[in-house]
């Protein structure tokens, strides 16, 4: 889940109601991605379109930052990561941050045509 409301804040309070620890020098993403490893599996992750500049500044949310996060943590311990959009945006701007992702995607899926 691309849960990046409130991921600029030290409290991750979005994550953490959600059940995800990334606080406190803990990486919950390196901790999923470590089960996917285990099972053989692929993350697939969401909000690949989204920008951090899109989002309202009182939200703290950063959509970029999340994802590369996810990506870092699931590549670190060797597990394929596919991706998908988490709106229905049909912009050259949302398209070409998607692309910005490409070079280390397993593969993406177009939600909402």
């Amino acid at each position: 889940a691309g849960i990046h409301w409130w991921y600029g804040d030290h409290s991750h309070a979005a994550e953490v109601t959600a059940g995800y620890y990334n606080t406190n020098g803990r990486n919950a993403y390196r901790e999923i991605a470590e089960v996917f490893k285990s099972y053989g599996a692929t993350l697939d992750f969401t909000c690949l379109e989204m920008r951090n500049s899109e989002q309202p500044s009182n939200a703290h949310s950063y959509p970029e930052y999340l994802v590369q996060q996810v990506l870092d943590a699931a590549h670190s311990v060797g597990v394929k990561v596919s991706g998908e959009n988490a709106l229905a945006r049909y912009d050259e701007y949302a398209y070409e941050q998607i692309l910005s992702y490409k070079s280390r995607l397993h593969a993406f899926t177009y939600l909402r045509l």
